[in-house]
């Protein structure tokens, strides 16, 4: 296995913890960073966490929303290889988002349900899996971004937000009734309507809103890449967000359960440092690279 320069330092750090937790006679961990490279697949990036039969598969991947992709074909059969060896009873899969587990086949599971979390939720729950979201409570997510950079700026970025998903994801269902079943819009006190939101971002952004294409949009919102106050919103939103997420696998892992995680790549990226303390630095032991 071909493992990248960024990988190998993970690896390093890795080893140094688990030779640490050794010398304490902590229980044996076995650690295994998979990179994007791995058998000549587009998985994303991956860390594996194994300790007696207790396992995390944490699968972070590039956002996908057309069945035949790579990348969720890849992601049908890293489930397979785990579920065949981890029964429902002692194992919890944890989606990004909501998990979407009603759907009645894989491509509406994909298109509909978000993705590369729609597609695990429903081959999970087919299965009988737990399937949970690591994900905050929306209405305190949505207030401290309010009281970050205003309650206006706020709704503005997350309604783009969801025109932005709903463009990805071209879903049969019309944008007004996509963005209703997205987020409690009115108990966050935001107004949905199309109308609305094109005229608040003329009056913000100078910009019809309408005759923006999908790739701008998503530059716009782009809380790595983008340079608006609408990424800013999203970037603390990631943030917060990845913390959420920390915490609750920490916890999970602590508990014994097995995990498969699937997440947008970015994510698995922002929370490796703080993955490796709560689940590496406090209780490994040994760390292993496949060949």
């Amino acid at each position: 296995m071909r493992v990248r320069r960024r990988e190998l330092w993970l690896v390093a750090s890795l080893s140094m913890a688990c030779q640490q937790g050794a010398e304490r006679g902590e229980p044996a961990v076995s650690a295994t960073v998979l990179s994007s490279q791995l058998d000549g697949e587009p998985t994303g990036i991956g860390l594996l966490l194994s300790q007696s039969d207790q396992e995390l598969q944490y699968w972070g991947v590039p956002h996908r929303y057309d069945p035949d992709d790579p990348i969720l074909l890849a992601l049908d059969r890293r489930w397979e290889q785990f579920a065949s060896s981890h029964p429902p009873v002692g194992t919890c899969v944890v989606v990004e988002g909501r998990p979407r587990d009603e759907a009645g086949s894989r491509s509406e599971a994909i298109r509909v349900g978000g993705g590369e979390g729609g597609l695990v939720s429903w081959r999970a729950a087919l299965g009988g899996y737990r399937v949970v979201t690591l994900e905050p409570e929306t209405r305190s997510l949505f207030a401290q971004q309010a009281q970050q950079f205003g309650h206006a700026p706020s709704c503005h970025a997350y309604l783009l937000r969801g025109v932005s998903l709903w463009q990805a994801r071209r879903p049969s269902e019309p944008l007004s009734t996509f963005l209703e079943d997205l987020w409690p819009w009115e108990s966050l006190g935001c107004d949905p309507s199309l109308d609305t939101i094109a005229e608040v971002h003329l009056r913000l952004h100078g910009g019809e809103l309408w005759s923006i294409g999908e790739a701008e949009l998503a530059r716009m919102l782009d809380p790595v890449a983008g340079d608006t106050d609408m990424a800013r919103v999203m970037a603390r939103d990631a943030s917060l967000r990845d913390a959420h997420m920390v915490e609750g696998l920490a916890a999970s892992w602590r508990e014994g359960q097995s995990l498969f995680v699937v997440v947008g790549q970015a994510h698995l990226e922002a929370q490796e440092q703080a993955l490796r303390s709560r689940l590496i630095y406090e209780r490994a032991a040994s760390v292993q690279l496949e060949e």
